[in-house]
């Protein structure tokens, strides 16, 4: 899947992943000639290692890779450095639960909305809300503002951001 192109022209791609099942390099990033950029991916990469399945992806306005994953019973988002490496200052907190993420979207303030699929249900601290959409900030935190349009049938697979932050 591509995540996006960065403004140095290196092209950030990411695969279908399944822990355990082999793929040393879920998440590969192009030279502009288009050779694997090595100093991007070293090799395999344990921080990833963890998620269960990688199912969506896109570039911040810095260029950073976000990732969105199953992990377990829940949806989890990690951002990745210009290297490769694991953000340790994004941590998603306060959303968890039965989710699939299948798009992401970075907004203009760097506010990150990610939706799923029609089966998913989010945890939001110990509330069960049904909400299909959630936003987190650019650090990774839940904002409880953003309420979902319920209900919401078939999966979120695009998220359109529109001016003035709307979707």
């Amino acid at each position: 899947h591509l995540a996006g192109a960065q403004a140095d022209g290196k092209v950030v791609l990411f695969r279908d992943y399944v822990a355990g099942k082999g793929a040393h390099y879920p998440v590969l990033r192009l030279l502009p000639t288009g050779e694997l950029d090595q100093e991007y991916n070293p090799g395999p990469q344990p921080e990833v290692a963890g998620l269960y399945l990688l199912t969506a992806g896109t570039l911040d306005r810095q260029g950073k890779l976000i990732l969105g994953a199953t992990r377990g019973v829940g949806v989890q988002l990690l951002r990745l450095n210009h290297d490769g490496t694991v953000d340790p200052q994004f941590q998603m907190t306060g959303v968890a639960g039965f989710s699939t993420p299948r798009a992401l979207v970075v907004l203009d303030d760097d506010r990150i909305v990610f939706g799923g699929s029609e089966a998913d249900v989010v945890r939001v601290g110990s509330q069960w809300t049904g909400r299909y959409l959630a936003r987190i900030f650019p650090d990774g935190r839940h904002d409880t503002s953003f309420k979902s349009p319920l209900p919401l049938f078939g999966a979120v697979s695009v998220i359109l951001p529109l001016p003035a932050g709307q979707l």
